[in-house]
């Protein structure tokens, strides 16, 4: 070995943990854009839906069933949401063990095959 495999060594190991604390670092400031745009969201609709529900519905039975109806469909909403995401997931499972069996390598010849419409 000479003195410069080291070296290159050392900096190869100090490039790599760099681009990994840099990494980080964006991932983080992602999060805490992501976290601020949230809270900003459930702040303005929290202020919108006191002030409608103050000034426009003055009925504690209306009220009461706003809030009722806004909740459930908040929670049909987050339902849509967890559904749509656990259907991505299993698409990206399926797509990553459909490659390991050869299938993905058979479609492909099939696609090439296939006559342009």
């Amino acid at each position: 070995l000479t003195v410069e495999q080291p070296a290159a060594a050392e900096l190869e190991k100090r490039r790599v943990s760099e681009a990994a604390a840099k990494e980080r670092q964006r991932d983080a400031s992602f999060k805490a854009y992501r976290t601020t745009i949230v809270l900003l969201m459930m702040g303005s609709n929290w202020l919108y839906i006191s002030l409608v529900s103050k000034y426009v519905i003055d009925d504690a039975a209306a009220t009461s069933g706003f809030v009722a109806i806004l909740g459930t469909l908040v929670l049909v909403l987050l339902g849509v949401r967890v559904l749509g995401s656990m259907l991505y997931q299993a698409e990206r499972v399926v797509k990553a063990s459909c490659g390991r069996c050869g299938c993905s390598a058979r479609r492909r010849e099939l696609d090439i095959a296939a006559p342009e419409v």
